[in-house]
């Protein structure tokens, strides 16, 4: 008696999964497309202004604001094209900012950890070094000079973590 009541549980259990499985009309294929309509932009994405453009603005030749990043990886960034030269730094802010002391953060030298010049190239490859450490606010710079000499400058916040 005991393995009809199990059996017809298996099979009741079956069946409903079948007929739930059955009236569905979502394919994966169809539920992935509604979840790209809702929450992606699909088209061709809008070009990056060169520097020199009537739309190009200083401020954004760093796409982001802060770079919250993990100590082993490499972070790779672009930068606009049309100048001549290119500079990444990554600096330390001021020592009052991150150690807590009370010094003047105007009278406190930045600490230039990396210096990047790359000529003719605008993309900036780089893995932590052991000097970098976790949790403290680092500035990463982008300095890009035209030809002419005018240097455009954008800077970003980056944090790493373990």
């Amino acid at each position: 008696m005991n393995k009809i009541k199990h059996y017809i549980k298996l099979t009741s259990i079956f069946l409903l999964s079948l007929v739930f499985c059955l009236s569905c009309q979502n394919s994966y294929d169809s539920m992935f497309q509604s979840l790209n309509n809702n929450f992606i932009e699909i088209g061709q994405a809008k070009p990056i202004p060169n520097i020199g453009d009537e739309d190009f603005n200083e401020e954004m030749m760093i796409p982001q604001f802060q770079y919250t990043l993990k100590r082993d990886c490499n972070i790779c960034l672009s930068a606009p094209k049309g100048a001549a030269t290119y500079e990444w730094l990554i600096e330390l802010p001021h020592a009052s900012e991150n150690s807590g002391t009370n010094s003047s953060s105007s009278t406190a030298p930045t600490r230039t950890l990396i210096k990047r010049s790359v000529s003719q190239s605008s993309t900036l490859y780089y893995t932590p070094s052991e000097e970098i450490k976790i949790g403290i606010l680092y500035i990463l710079t982008l300095n890009a000079t035209t030809k002419e000499g005018t240097v455009y400058t954008d800077d970003a916040e980056m944090i790493f973590y373990e």
